[in-house]
């Protein structure tokens, strides 16, 4: 951050190569940190031995997150939608009633996430069903 303050806008995002080499290793270092700390902790969610009755709640409670992903994602499309037509200037951050482009790079990058995020739910979904089966079989 330091380093950051002290460079111009141009040094800062074309023209200084080891500042852009010092932020792709921090990137990559986030990165790993991150994939390092969910590995441990599916690592240790394996190992755990949960009751029949909280792992009923459990799967409930998955179902419901699944669900309310695509529910999310489609109202974020309806807000886009809505304001690309009633007000684009606010997606671009120009003045009230200027022309502007309804396309927001940003918002659209959060809405393939999100999408992607309600295709993995839905994945989640169908193995909490299948395993709903299984419960059964054990409870009988």
């Amino acid at each position: 951050m330091i380093w950051a303050h002290q460079i111009d806008a141009h040094q800062r995002n074309a023209g200084f190569g080891w500042y852009q080499v010092l932020f792709a290793v921090t990137a990559i270092l986030l990165a790993a940190t991150i994939v390092t700390w969910a590995a441990a902790a599916i690592s240790t969610s394996r190992r755990l031995t949960i009751e029949l009755v909280k792992l009923k709640v459990l799967g409930v409670l998955a179902v419901a997150v699944a669900a309310c992903l695509p529910v999310m994602t489609a109202a974020a499309a309806t807000w886009w939608g809505t304001m690309a037509t009633t007000a684009p200037w606010f997606l671009a951050g120009t003045p009230v009633g200027s022309s502007s482009s309804p396309v927001a790079a940003n918002l659209l990058c959060v809405l393939i996430v999100m999408t992607i995020a309600s295709a993995a739910g839905f994945f989640g979904l169908f193995r909490v069903v299948r395993s709903w089966h299984a419960l059964q079989g054990a409870q009988g």
